[in-house]
């Protein structure tokens, strides 16, 4: 597999916190289910894109699931991904299965500097104010990605 694809696979990650990238101003319930899209970098120059859907868990978790688009809108890879806040702030893995076989898994977190929220919904709520951004890694391969919430 090609060190951009893996690494594309690798920006699932970003799914896990794209998840932020949806959210309504009002309150969620926790079985409320959430979707968008995301965007993340693998390196210096690769770009990925792709959508997610998931839910909250409790008022500081939540999971869900993802997939990643090649420039002709086609799945390559999809997975799942969790996230939940903890002392040293927002962070969670993902995992990937690319067509064909092969599985990746990795961690994430946010950069939400100046965010004052409690809670993981009150991150999601942020969302559709102001973008956030974070990074991810999986083995030697790192890079970012960044989340704008969306009414809808």
């Amino acid at each position: 597999m090609l060190p951009a694809m893996r690494a594309a696979l690798l920006v699932l990650l970003l799914l896990t916190c794209a998840l932020a990238q949806s959210a309504k101003s009002r309150p969620l319930k926790a079985d409320t289910t959430l979707h968008g899209t995301f965007n993340a970098s693998v390196g210096r120059s690769a770009q990925f894109r792709g959508r997610w859907n998931g839910q909250l868990d409790s008022r500081n978790a939540g999971s869900g699931s993802w997939i990643l688009l090649n420039d002709a809108h086609k799945s390559v890879a999809e997975g799942t991904w969790s996230a939940q806040k903890s002392a040293a702030g927002w962070r969670g893995t993902w995992h990937a299965w690319v067509k064909g076989g092969r599985q990746y898994s990795g961690s994430w977190q946010a950069d939400l500097e100046g965010f004052s929220g409690k809670s993981f919904e009150e991150m999601l709520n942020h969302t559709m104010e102001q973008q956030i951004a974070g990074s991810w890694q999986s083995g030697k391969l790192a890079g970012n990605w960044w989340l704008q919430g969306t009414k809808w």
